[in-house]
């Protein structure tokens, strides 16, 4: 599948498309802005409920948003004719300009304005969890708790950029398999 996946894009990229790279940082942007909406409306649901509701929306909405702007890019810059390898490279360059874009976003985040507030109240959550005295897979309250303090004392340890680097690996790896997914459905051929 590797192979494949390969020379499809090998053979795109002896293409000429010179303005690929340029159109998906114009469109990486303008995703990359939705998606950077996504981690506000997120943070924000720690203050105020509402914000869930806003944050899963958004979430879920951009696969079709990325669908949209690559269809765009079909129509108005290719002509109408687009290939899976093609449509491929443009939605995967997307999502790695958008994934950039939001992880410059979340360092400022994370290095000038977070002071630790998501941790905290990540950590506040579980602990409200863990007073209500359930079992979990087995586990009891008391044995989840302890594994919890472990994992907070891990992820005290990490660094912004740390955070950063892996959301942002994350965003991409999803990006990936939305963009296959996008150009399947992207893809048109001349007829």
């Amino acid at each position: 599948l590797y192979l494949i996946f390969a020379a499809i894009i090998m053979t795109e990229m002896r293409k000429d498309r010179s303005n690929l790279q340029t159109y998906a940082m114009i469109y990486g942007a303008r995703l990359g802005l939705f998606c950077t909406i996504s981690f506000l409306s997120y943070v924000l649901a720690l203050h105020y409920s509402i914000f869930v509701f806003v944050f899963y929306i958004i979430t879920a909405y951009i696969p079709f948003y990325s669908y949209n702007l690559a269809k765009k890019y079909r129509n108005t810059e290719c002509e109408g004719v687009i290939g899976f390898g093609h449509a491929c490279i443009f939605t995967i360059s997307m999502f790695l300009f958008a994934s950039l874009l939001v992880a410059a976003i979340q360092y400022i985040y994370f290095c000038f304005i977070d002071k630790g507030f998501l941790f905290n109240a990540l950590q506040n959550d579980i602990e409200q969890l863990s007073k209500m005295n359930i079992s979990y897979m087995g586990y009891t309250s008391k044995q989840i708790t302890n594994i919890e303090s472990q994992g907070f004392a891990a992820f005290r340890s990490i660094t912004p950029i740390q955070l950063v680097w892996e959301i942002l690996s994350v965003n991409f790896f999803f990006g990936v398999i939305t963009a296959l997914i996008v150009a399947l459905f992207v893809q048109k051929n001349k007829k």
